[in-house]
């Protein structure tokens, strides 16, 4: 079910870009992506020194969305329903030419 896009308040969105993909992998490549984050994996940085703890700083915060390009039309329900599965707030798809930008909202438990 295609929804309208929904403005989501966030201190941070995360871009994903996974146009050109076919089920399942852009729903891989989103659940792949919320793991690092929440592994405390700074997607823009290359240092992975497991001492340093400057990259505490980048862990996913509760509040972060992550924004889904995707030209694959079946993503938008797919995300809908893997985000329902895995307690993520599914905060809408706006379709345009081309594909479909979705936005999720990433929950955060016992944090």
């Amino acid at each position: 079910m295609e929804t309208d896009k929904i403005d989501a308040p966030s201190s941070e969105t995360i871009p994903l870009d996974v146009s050109g993909l076919k089920c399942p992998m852009p729903v891989i490549k989103l659940q792949q992506t919320i793991r690092q984050l929440k592994n405390g994996t700074n997607l823009a940085c290359k240092n992975t020194d497991p001492n340093d703890q400057s990259h505490d700083q980048n862990r996913v915060q509760p509040d972060w969305v992550i924004e889904v390009q995707s030209t694959d039309p079946g993503a938008p329900k797919d995300m809908e329903n893997w985000c329902r599965v895995n307690r993520h707030e599914f905060l809408g798809c706006e379709a345009h030419d081309g594909g479909h930008t979705c936005r999720i909202r990433v929950k955060i438990f016992g944090a």
